[in-house]
């Protein structure tokens, strides 16, 4: 059975002769397999550093409404102590 090989590197040796450099076949399948797995791990990476992204972005929008809720609550308290808001029984006589 004859062997397969890809030829890598052609290059001028010292002598000026042709130099090749054969890589065997099963050398190519393990570089691919290589190759795979890593593409593999940056899509891993790359997919949960999206989702990152994605759970920072719905926090601050939560802290920013948190922010607003508060000021909106310290507004309504210092309405309510300047007497701007009755209260629920402030219709009622007697």
């Amino acid at each position: 059975m004859r062997k397969r090989f890809y030829i890598l590197f052609v290059a001028r040796g010292e002598d000026g002769q042709l130099r090749k450099i054969p890589v065997p076949m099963h050398y190519m399948y393990v570089l691919i397999a290589g190759a795979a797995i890593v593409m593999l791990g940056l899509t891993g990476i790359a997919s949960s550093y999206a989702r990152m992204l994605l759970k920072v972005s719905r926090y601050d929008e939560l802290r920013t409404q948190k922010d607003e809720l508060k000021n909106r609550y310290t507004r309504l308290e210092e309405v309510a102590k300047e007497g701007g808001f009755l209260g629920p029984c402030a219709g009622r006589a007697g």
